[in-house]
């Protein structure tokens, strides 16, 4: 994987800092009413103090002052959250460190020291909390803006750090029918739609799916740039993995219109398994020797990627979902109009690739019936 998306962030919290830094150090020495200060600046300075707090948290040669503000805004945060556990996951500050330290715990019995709490304990009042909101939400008692915050937050806390399990599926749905995402401007809300665009497809196949984010680009072991995959967890429940997704990524509008059509491409291929009986005969057949021969021959695969039939019918599954969801949207119609035009120029190739598969196939399966 590559760093890049790690460099950046850090950088943008270091920007952040250096731009308020004056304020930050003049709110500590007033030496009154810290809490009060920082909590009634507005949510553009908040976003700032709270980046701002996330590099000095990581800062290994902190200045006194450093020390001392990290130090008050520390006591500060420990007061929100023994006051309402929502702002755990609220709070971009302890998002992001606990989604750092939720990987250096080994046992549930483990300290995460900003919190004061045990990793289980810390969890448990997390889950509470969920459950609370969420059985207010069936009761129709409309949430608060904190709570829906609270309620997606931990959507994305889930999919960027653990798994999203099939059977969460239909909660999740629930919810964003009831609060639509209606403003892609938003980069964390084009992160929800990615998340709720799959359950949907999903449910349209009349399955369900576990999803896990990656926020970085993934590079498979033949050198291969992926942008997401679909598999299986060890007890065979379906699994897709989106890489690419964090903000940086899908800040440009064409790029993140490009990822929608790849976890698109994605849910094709398990179309082919969950329809698979919808598929005529010479295409089952087909379908059944390309997945053999993608395994028993990934460089094969990997050459003409493009030009296997799994991977062109994946395609067009994307381009029609994708125009169905967004067809009024130019950077859409662009992408929709070059993968078209490719798979034109590809159909009129198959007869060719057909053949040479179908003795790529052989020459494998032969060698294995004279062993």
């Amino acid at each position: 994987m590559f760093g890049i998306n790690k460099v950046v962030k850090d950088t943008s919290c270091m920007i952040d800092y250096y731009e308020i830094s004056d304020l930050l150090f003049s709110v500590v020495t007033d030496g009154s009413n810290f809490d009060k200060k920082i909590s009634n600046f507005n949510n553009d300075m908040q976003d700032k103090i709270q980046n701002s707090a996330l590099y000095l948290y990581y800062k290994e040669d902190k200045t006194i002052n450093e020390i001392k503000f990290i130090n008050k805004y520390n006591e500060y945060i420990l007061k929100n959250i023994n006051s309402d556990i929502k702002n755990v996951l609220n709070n971009k500050y302890c998002f992001n460190i606990l989604s750092k330290e939720i990987s250096n715990c080994n046992s549930d019995e483990d300290i995460i020291k900003i919190f004061d709490m045990s990793f289980k304990n810390l969890f448990d009042k997390l889950d509470r909390e969920l459950d609370k909101i969420y059985n207010k939400f069936l009761n129709g008692i409309e949430l608060s803006i904190d709570e829906k915050k609270f309620y997606e937050n931990n959507i994305l806390f889930t999919v960027k750090n653990q798994i999203i399990f099939n059977e969460d599926n239909e909660e999740i749905l629930k919810y964003f029918n009831k609060y639509e995402i209606k403003n892609l401007d938003s980069l964390k809300n084009r992160q929800l739609y990615l998340v709720f665009v799959i359950l949907k497809n999903v449910k349209l196949l009349g399955e369900t799916i576990c999803l896990t984010f990656n926020d970085d680009i993934n590079i498979d072991d033949n050198n291969t740039v992926t942008f997401g995959r679909i598999g299986k967890l060890p007890d065979g429940r379906p699994i897709i993995e989106i890489n690419n997704t964090d903000i940086y990524n899908i800040k440009n509008d064409y790029e993140f219109y490009k990822l929608i059509f790849v976890l698109l491409h994605e849910l094709g291929h398990f179309n082919q398994d969950v329809n698979y009986n919808k598929y005529s005969d010479s295409e089952k057949k087909r379908i059944d020797m390309e997945n053999k021969l993608r395994n028993i021959d990934p460089n094969f695969y990997s050459e003409y990627h493009d030009n296997f039939f799994i991977e062109q019918d994946a395609n067009m599954y994307a381009v029609k979902q994708l125009l169905k969801e967004f067809g009024n949207i130019s950077h859409v119609l662009n992408i929709c109009k070059k993968k078209l035009l490719k798979l034109k120029k590809q159909y009129s190739e198959d007869c060719k690739f057909y053949e040479l598969e179908c003795n790529e196939y052989n020459k494998f399966t032969n060698c294995n019936l004279n062993k």
